[in-house]
């Protein structure tokens, strides 16, 4: 089964709609309801009746749907995993309540046992004062 086929079929059961969920999907209708056609067939179900004002999930696509968000989540859980053991850059936001001593850079992040962080490391820190607002960014 195709992971696109999925997106597309769960955009379609969030918007009950071809239509919109074709424009935010940023592609044409024709080629998203040949999609959803060509994912019926590969289920031998029907999955949406279709109607005038949108679309309604049949008892099947109910079950896909929530079938396909679980699925959906857990590939972005591994793309995520799998970027980050190769080294991918992360990014670290945090956020001060206090002034920063003058002149002084704001501390890296460390990983949790306390060390520096040994993957590459995008940091962006915050202060708010009733005066003052600023940011630094470090690598």
């Amino acid at each position: 089964m195709d992971l696109r086929l999925l997106s597309y079929f769960s955009v379609v059961a969030q918007e009950r709609h071809v239509g919109r969920a074709a424009q935010r999907l940023h592609m044409t209708q024709p080629p998203l309801s040949r999609a959803i056609r060509q994912l019926e067939d590969e289920l031998g179900v029907v999955l949406f009746e279709r109607n005038r004002s949108g679309v309604t999930l049949t008892a099947a696509g109910e079950v896909l749907r929530e079938e396909a968000a679980a699925v959906l989540d857990r590939v972005e859980v591994m793309q995520t995993r799998v970027r980050r053991e190769a080294g991918a850059p992360a990014l670290s936001v945090g956020s001060r309540s206090c002034r920063p001593v003058s002149g002084a850079r704001p501390a890296r992040p460390r990983c949790r046992s306390g060390r520096w962080p040994t993957r590459p490391t995008w940091g962006v820190a915050v202060w708010w004062q009733p005066s003052v607002r600023g940011t630094r960014t470090w690598r």
